[in-house]
């Protein structure tokens, strides 16, 4: 008798026999697709921007100072000037770290340029952020779903669920800095898995520095720490969980140093700035606490007209959690086929369940212990937690069906 043939050893890291052989592969056999992807949402995105009079991503805390400060800063940086003190406040403030992207940030600089250029008013600069980044995000998250061995279908139904969930939508129209920062989390994670699975080449390590270089020149410190959070997590999971070996964690140090560094202008101005601020301290538990997202609101997942209790910035509508109809049908199907059978699907599980908890504040179990952390107990609204939220259940379902 001949002797059987061993079966080639696969190094993706989903769930299927089908997983990807390497990210060479899935890059050549998916770049037409995530190309598609990016341009849909752009085209959406920008037939809304043209046609739809609601489309605007200047309101509330945008319009009344987070955009006046980033074109001012842009303007600066364009003129030849290196924006380091706001000298239009309290006789001269840093600018690094205080909550806006208009002093390092590339993309806003280069978008307030390309706006003046073109003779259009500055004031569309979010909704110009907004239709580029978005595409950006969606593509990502198509990536890192293929590489998770998810199908290419139900890839693409998951990249525009989780960058078209409510939760981004609604949070970009008041912060410029959500749709950023979460446009450039799926290339992170992306990366990381690449990384965990051995590829840590140059080009991998570089990408991934420089992704984290455009979430951490974004400057909103309490987002920085939630996408560490969830990164840290998934990637210390997926090491021990999968038994990778420790040469590929000592690998990711690379990167992580570079991270450290990169993030330093942005870290380093924020505890001055605390302590000149009423959060030197930390804050009160009622604004720590302040805003979570009320129990009844992950019935959103079922129904984007669902009404919740505890209305968060005015509205009661389960559109804020809302991602799609596969979440319900994914979570059902991980609990009665799947459960932890799969080790692939375990980080995504345990990350779920800690940011619902945290998104729940006073109600979690392990959000009130984290109040005497510093800096972090600075932080309010823990509702912010449910991008994170809708993209690990998301991720999860995807993995599930």
């Amino acid at each position: 008798m001949g002797r059987k043939k061993k079966k080639p050893k696969k190094s993706g890291v989903g769930p299927k026999s089908q997983a990807l052989s390497s990210g060479e592969r899935l890059e050549k056999h998916d770049l037409k697709l995530a190309s598609l992807v990016g341009l849909a949402f752009f085209l959406c995105m920008a037939l809304f921007a043209a046609f739809d009079p609601l489309f605007n991503y200047n309101t509330w805390d945008n319009f009344e100072g987070f955009s006046p400060i980033t074109i001012y800063l842009s303007r600066l940086w364009l003129s030849g000037h290196l924006p380091i003190v706001n000298i239009q406040q309290a006789l001269g403030a840093p600018i690094i770290g205080c909550g806006q992207f208009g002093a390092l940030y590339p993309p806003a600089i280069l978008g307030v340029g390309l706006l003046d250029l073109l003779g259009i008013s500055a004031q569309h600069l979010n909704n110009l952020l907004a239709i580029l980044h978005f595409p950006i995000g969606a593509v990502g998250w198509y990536y890192l779903l293929r590489y998770l061995s998810v199908s290419s279908s139900f890839s693409i139904i998951g990249a525009f669920s989780i960058m078209g969930c409510g939760s981004i939508l609604m949070s970009s129209v008041i912060w410029q800095h959500m749709g950023p920062e979460y446009s450039w989390f799926p290339w992170l994670m992306f990366l990381l898995l690449k990384i965990s699975d051995g590829e840590a080449t140059v080009k991998n390590m570089t990408l991934f520095a420089g992704a984290w270089f455009l979430c951490a020149s974004i400057s909103h410190v309490q987002l920085l720490l939630y996408i560490v959070v969830n990164i840290a997590l998934l990637g210390l999971l997926i090491f021990f969980l999968r038994g990778k070996p420790t040469k590929n964690l000592l690998l990711l140090l690379v990167p992580a140093s570079w991270m450290a560094l990169l993030a330093l202008p942005v870290f380093s101005y924020t505890p001055l700035l605390l302590k000149e601020s009423n959060r030197s301290g930390g804050i009160s538990d009622k604004l720590f606490f302040e805003a979570p997202l009320p129990a009844d609101a992950l019935l959103g997942f079922l129904s984007p007209v669902w009404e919740f209790t505890g209305a968060i910035f005015g509205t009661t509508s389960g559109f804020l959690t809302f991602s799609g109809v596969l979440v319900p049908l994914g979570l059902l199907l991980f609990m009665w086929k799947q459960g932890f059978k799969n080790r692939t699907l375990i980080p995504f599980a345990i990350a779920s369940l800690l940011f619902i908890d945290f998104s729940l504040g006073a109600s979690g179990i392990i959000y009130p212990l984290t109040k005497s952390i510093p800096i972090w107990s600075s932080f309010r609204w823990p509702y912010k937690f449910v991008v994170h939220v809708t993209s690990m259940t998301l991720i999860l379902s995807l993995l599930s069906v």
